[in-house]
């Protein structure tokens, strides 16, 4: 017998072992359920990449596109997200000056923040990761969009804090919390 032979027939025979079948069933049922699940809902850009790639297959829209090509519409929107950021730094009393981060805000369809993906800038003051974390994890559920946007959506953008703005009117200010 050929040494090739024997090769398939022990590998045709380990792979009929049933403990076989159920450690690629363990092995690859996180892949098959979506890791999705086992994501956080405040990360570091990086951390979670396969997870990642799947948030943003579920956010296909963009924040520009919800509200119709409105780019006044979308910047109010984006502010309002940032002064609420901003706000939240100083009711945790973190001192958020000169702090610079990439952010990637993921929205459900109902207009809530659901997740935030960040990156500290390397020209930002420097600052934990877990204070970050403990800021943005403070504006998740936050309802920035008053009406239904259909499907969940993304907006990809940075932050300087200070936020330099002029004072946000009531109309426009995020509502409430988690709900």
């Amino acid at each position: 017998m050929h040494a090739c032979a024997l090769g398939k027939r022990v590998i045709f025979r380990f792979m009929l072992h049933p403990w076989w079948v159920c450690c690629a069933f363990v092995l690859l049922m996180p892949l098959a359920n979506g890791q999705e699940l086992q994501l956080p809902t405040v990360f570091r850009i990086g951390q979670y990449e396969s997870s990642y790639q799947l948030l943003l297959r579920k956010h296909a829209a963009t924040l520009i596109e919800v509200v119709d090509n409105d780019l006044e519409q979308a910047y109010r929107v984006w502010q309002n997200v940032l002064l609420d950021i901003e706000e939240e730094a100083a009711v945790e009393e973190v001192d958020f000056d000169g702090v610079r981060l990439y952010l990637n805000v993921f929205w459900t369809a109902e207009g809530r923040i659901a997740h935030i993906a960040y990156f500290i800038k390397p020209n930002s003051k420097r600052i934990a990761d877990e204070e970050v974390v403990g800021v943005l994890s403070k504006v998740i559920g936050t309802q920035t969009i008053r009406s239904n946007a259909g499907q969940a959506f993304v907006h990809f953008g940075t932050a300087s804090f200070p936020i330099a703005s002029i004072p946000r009117p009531v109309e426009h200010q995020s509502t409430d919390k988690r709900p």
